[in-house]
């Protein structure tokens, strides 16, 4: 039974990691009369998310750049609307806390650069990494994207702090701003 539950899941989505990213609508439109299953996925997903963040906080993130991504992509890559994330570090750049900034739509999300500066003074932040999703399944940076990160990144600097990175995530891909010059 495992193995025809497994066939079926990885027929539909193609992927191990798709599965598990995909939101619990398509796998229960998947699973169709084994609703049960979804439940375990959920539960599987879940003990994915809390390995993956244990994993990110116990060494420098820039030190474990492919863990942070997995992170990413397990925490954020399966949500049907945008999501704006700031994650603090401190001046070992130890993860001191990942905030969900912004919530927004299918495809826009906004933040307030006062609040991202606000939070990094009041937990001593000395750097910031910012990322948010696109639903859409394209990683490519949009010019507002790369505007806001540039002023952001200013705005960070005149209380000293340093903006690493903004990684835009989506399913299966994620994209470094930073990596790809554009900050």
């Amino acid at each position: 039974m495992a193995q025809i539950l497994a066939d079926r899941l990885l027929e539909y989505f193609g992927s191990i990691s798709r599965v598990f990213s995909a939101s619990g609508f398509a796998q229960a439109r998947a699973m169709g009369e084994w609703p049960e299953v979804i439940e375990i996925l959920a539960a599987c997903r879940e003990a994915m998310l809390a390995a993956a963040s244990e994993e990110v906080r116990e060494q420098p993130v820039l030190a474990n750049w492919s863990s942070l991504t997995t992170y990413l992509q397990i925490s954020m890559s399966s949500l049907t609307s945008e999501q704006f994330r700031a994650l603090f570090l401190d001046c070992r750049n130890r993860l001191i806390s990942d905030d969900m900034i912004w919530n927004g739509t299918l495809t826009t999300t906004h933040f307030n650069v006062r609040d991202i500066i606000v939070r990094s003074i009041d937990i001593c932040a000395a750097a910031v990494i910012v990322a948010h999703n696109h639903p859409s399944g394209d990683a490519t940076p949009s010019r507002a994207d790369i505007i806001a990160t540039r002023m952001l990144s200013q705005a960070l600097s005149t209380v000293d702090v340093n903006l690493h990175d903004h990684v835009i995530v989506c399913r299966g891909q994620s994209y470094s701003l930073k990596g790809n010059g554009l900050m």
